[in-house]
């Protein structure tokens, strides 16, 4: 694996603390049903974007991609179901492995850039998790009496277009250098 790879699961590693840390605050707030709709909503695209990292990572190897990608599936949805009950489990579960297949199926299938490109968009859904958990709670918490309550939702947008910009740009650099060949190849064909 390389260091896109690496980053981009790396950053998926980070997004679930954060999503884990979230809902375990926001949990008296979310009902069972939203819960199971939370669970499902993250599972299938952090899976989907692993699948697809991993099955552009592994082409000719649709087997390990597949199978890898379905465990991480079943581990994120175990994990982050078991905040809301045993439905949300099942259906975190069952939605990592959907995903996990779809994903590794995609990344087999799309070459070079397109793969880059869908996990960007896939990555992209994995973090407006934050955003939806957010959204679910904030009917239920008490109005704000600051008005200072549009500053988070900025700020958060602002560290996400940045972590777009720069870490994923960068590391996606480093994707076509890896692949690029060097001059000396030239000369030998």
């Amino acid at each position: 694996m390389g260091y896109y790879q690496l980053f981009i699961l790396g950053s998926l590693i980070v997004l679930t603390i954060i999503v884990l840390i979230q809902s375990r605050i926001f949990k008296k707030n979310i009902s069972s049903m939203e819960g199971m709709m939370i669970s499902m909503y993250f599972c299938m695209n952090l899976s989907l974007t692993v699948g697809v990292l991993l099955g552009f990572t592994y082409q000719g190897n649709l087997i390990f991609s597949t199978v890898l990608t379905m465990l991480i599936g079943i581990l994120v949805g175990l994990i982050f179901g078991s905040n809301f009950g045993i439905l949300s489990v099942l259906d975190g579960v069952m939605a990592g492995i959907m995903g996990g297949m779809m994903g590794a199926m995609l990344g087999e299938m799309i070459k070079g850039d397109g793969s880059i490109i869908l996990i960007r968009i896939l990555l992209f859904l994995s973090i407006s998790t934050i955003f939806l958990i957010i959204i679910i709670t904030r009917s239920k918490i008490t109005k704000p009496s600051k008005k200072l309550w549009l500053l988070k939702p900025i700020v958060l947008a602002t560290l996400i277009i940045i972590y777009f910009i720069c870490g994923v740009t960068f590391a996606e650099n480093q994707i076509n250098h890896y692949y690029e060949p060097s001059p000396n190849e030239h000369e030998k064909h």
